[in-house]
């Protein structure tokens, strides 16, 4: 007996998968977001921005100088480290023997979090001379910047954000998936991830090979490591989703093909 052809999806349905692949790929940028912004992951690249733009491996020699003359010949516990653009305090006791590898991740995990949980605003508040030497690098200035989008608020912003959009993914494709059949919302969902999970992983992956070639120094080379670190995180989960995307529809049309041998056998 021949089987009369599935009704082809009509206009509304268009609509639906339009919407469900806009607002997918929101999700995912959304989620990376979240993911780059969270507290552990946002404080360690707001300490590897410090690191470049302070250059601390050069300056720690100085700092710890004048560290251990800061703790030994004023009264103040705490102490301020000097010389620094992030107040980053350590008690007098220890300022007198912390040196080195030590001292250098203690200065970049607390300006980390202080700039993750307060902001821009705390930047070049301990030391004026430290505020003018930032100053002359006007790509400083253009990462200062980019140091405001992450952070607690900014996180908390996105989490919201992809809260919405992964909602608005579930309505979509529900109110799709009830239109159709079992095995043919398998391959119609798949389709539809994949169709817009790939071209994003695309970008994605290309803005990822092309920031290397930005690079024109060692200060602009430091700082495209940190955006390709960042940019690591979106074209991870766009291929994520776009497997996962393949492997429904995959399933999908193979539960069609089996259905369809079956009938015919029948």
């Amino acid at each position: 007996m021949i089987q009369p052809s599935p009704p082809r999806p009509g206009g509304s349905q268009w609509i639906l998968a339009f919407l469900i692949g806009f607002s997918l790929v929101a999700f995912i940028s959304l989620i990376s977001l979240v993911q780059v912004t969270s507290s552990s992951a946002g404080s360690r690249l707001l300490a590897n921005t410090v690191a470049m733009i302070a250059d601390i491996d050069a300056a720690l020699p100085g700092i710890e100088t004048s560290l251990r003359e800061s703790a030994e010949q004023g009264a103040q516990d705490p102490i301020t480290v000097p010389n620094f653009p992030i107040p980053v305090q350590i008690a007098r006791d220890e300022a007198l023997t912390i040196t080195g590898v030590d001292l250098r991740d203690r200065i970049l995990t607390t300006s980390g979090d202080a700039l993750y949980n307060d902001g821009v605003s705390v930047w070049a508040n301990a030391d004026s001379d430290a505020r003018q030497q930032i100053g002359r690098r006007s790509t400083a200035g253009a990462v200062r910047l980019g140091i405001g989008l992450v952070g607690d608020t900014q996180h908390t912003v996105f989490l919201v954000l992809a809260v919405v959009a992964g909602l608005a993914t579930l309505v979509f494709a529900a109110t799709l998936a009830m239109q159709l059949s079992t095995l043919r919302r398998l391959v119609t969902l798949g389709a539809i991830v994949t169709a817009s999970a790939v071209p994003a992983l695309l970008v994605a992956l290309l803005v990822r090979v092309a920031l290397p070639s930005l690079g024109g120094g060692q200060f602009t080379d430091d700082l495209v490591d940190i955006a390709v670190d960042a940019e690591s995180v979106a074209v991870r989960n766009f291929l994520i989703v776009s497997l996962l995307g393949f492997a429904v529809g995959a399933a999908g049309f193979a539960g069609m093909s089996m259905d369809t041998r079956a009938e015919q056998a029948a």
